[in-house]
């Protein structure tokens, strides 16, 4: 029998890959929806998709297995470092994690092979990797 799971609050995020000549990718500052939530999974959407939420291409689900996601709070102090994102298509489902606080602008994902990655030219331009956060208010 399936399991299920009531889902809370979600918030769907995107990572733009513009470049292959850095591996340590950061979410942008201007990601404030999860400031002062706490975090209880995460989960990736895979490339089958088709494109972000701003219309880029999405890195294939092979190459984005390969990266490591580290999370980390205001403080910049990191809780899960260089969790493998392999996890997340082994399990094909949602990552359930500690209820931590996190800020999405000091979380990042390290992709040690960026450099053998082709980054198409646009428009829009480069490749986005989708997550999307389960949270809960702080009480």
């Amino acid at each position: 029998m399936d399991q299920v799971r009531q889902i809370g609050r979600s918030y769907t995020v995107e990572l733009p890959i513009l470049s292959n000549t850095n591996s340590k990718i950061s979410f942008g500052d201007n990601e404030t929806m999860l400031d002062n939530v706490l975090v209880t999974g995460i989960s990736i959407l895979g490339d089958y998709i088709g494109a972000s939420l701003n219309g880029r291409s999405l890195m294939s689900n092979a190459n984005v297995a390969k990266g490591y996601l580290t999370l980390s709070d205001g403080q910049k102090k990191e809780y899960n470092k260089q969790l493998p994102l392999e996890l997340f298509y082994r399990n094909d489902s949602i990552i359930h994690i500690e209820p931590r606080v996190i800020s999405i602008r000091n979380c990042y994902v390290d992709f040690p092979l960026i450099n053998s990655v082709v980054i198409p030219a646009g428009p829009p331009a480069g490749l986005a990797v989708m997550f999307v956060f389960f949270y809960e208010s702080i009480k």
